[in-house]
């Protein structure tokens, strides 16, 4: 099995489809550097906006195995209850598989990872390299906390793919390998 990452998405935006508070600065999630994408609910149970990353520039050939994210966040240690409400897969811009969410877990005070999937799951999907390797092809985080002196923040998030090399490559480098033997 091979793979291709941790690659690290190159937009990052709120998304307001779910929740009713936005992100602050979610660009501050681009990287590991402690500057961090914000929320802080107003109030008990507040859900927060997506947190949407794309652009994770793959370029796969072969059969998807599995699809591992993680996502370093943290939160303030005041209020309560800072869960996941949504952690899922974007393909084509579009939510898709299963929601990996861990709803009964508080996030930590001190700044961790969090892995969702690994290198044989799915999220319930059957995702083709050209899913993966598109520019709309990414993952959304909305959680939530209690209280207006809550605040939770992600500094980063990145996806690895686990796949098995295509069939189509492995003959192209045997013909190779025979052509060089063969002069």
């Amino acid at each position: 099995m091979a793979t291709s990452g941790p690659n690290s998405a190159t937009t990052i935006t709120d998304d307001a489809s779910v929740g009713t508070v936005a992100w602050i600065t979610p660009s501050n999630a681009a990287s590991s550097n402690d500057v961090r994408a914000t929320f802080t609910p107003a109030g008990a149970g507040i859900q927060s906006h997506y947190l949407k990353f794309v652009g994770f520039n793959f370029a796969i050939s072969g059969t998807i195995d599995g699809v591992e994210v993680r996502i370093e966040r943290l939160w303030n240690g005041l209020g309560g209850n800072p869960r996941d409400v949504v952690v899922s897969l974007l393909i084509a811009g579009a939510l898709a598989g299963a929601n990996k969410a861990d709803t009964g877990v508080d996030w930590p005070s001190v700044e961790a990872y969090k892995t969702y999937g690994g290198a044989t799951d799915l999220w319930t999907l059957t995702p083709s390299a050209s899913d993966i390797n598109g520019a709309n092809f990414g993952l959304v985080l909305s959680a939530s906390g209690d209280g207006a002196t809550n605040v939770m923040s992600v500094d980063h998030a990145d996806i690895k793919i686990y796949y098995t090399v295509g069939a189509s490559s492995f003959v192209s480098f045997k013909r190779a390998t025979r052509f060089f033997r063969s002069r």
